[in-house]
């Protein structure tokens, strides 16, 4: 099985801690245990890892990234259920990956209308 990776921002360990404990409590077993915000899918993060530098030369450029987490949502396809987040800064970090990585693909998901979030449940992951 080949490896998979994402750049993510992390929420306050609070929050994390709810979301982990809301997971145990109904039997929720996702494969990103550790809650997080992705900023960057996986497409064009490959393998080889030469990705990194251009990914950290942005990451250095981004002093802080405000989050505002608002309540639980549910995607129109009924794939997940999450938080909804609030973030112009995430977007922008968004963009601004996609611009230095220029991956020959991308999830149709990811662009100017990434729709930044935190996943609490996921339906192909064991919750229905």
């Amino acid at each position: 099985m080949s490896s998979s990776h994402l750049l993510a921002l992390l929420p306050p360990p609070a929050l994390a801690e709810q979301v982990v404990a809301f997971r145990a409590a109904h039997g929720i077993r996702d494969a990103a245990a550790t809650p997080h915000v992705t900023v960057k899918a996986r497409s064009g993060l490959g393998e080889a890892l030469a990705w990194v530098p251009q990914a950290r030369a942005v990451a250095a450029q981004v002093s802080s990234v405000a989050l505002s987490i608002a309540g639980p949502r549910l995607f129109r396809n009924g794939t997940a259920l999450y938080l909804q987040v609030n973030s112009p800064e995430a977007v922008g970090l968004h963009l601004a990956l996609l611009a230095a990585l220029n991956p020959a693909e991308r999830f149709g998901y990811e662009g100017p209308g990434m729709m930044p979030h935190l996943s609490v449940a996921l339906g192909r992951r064991g919750w229905t």
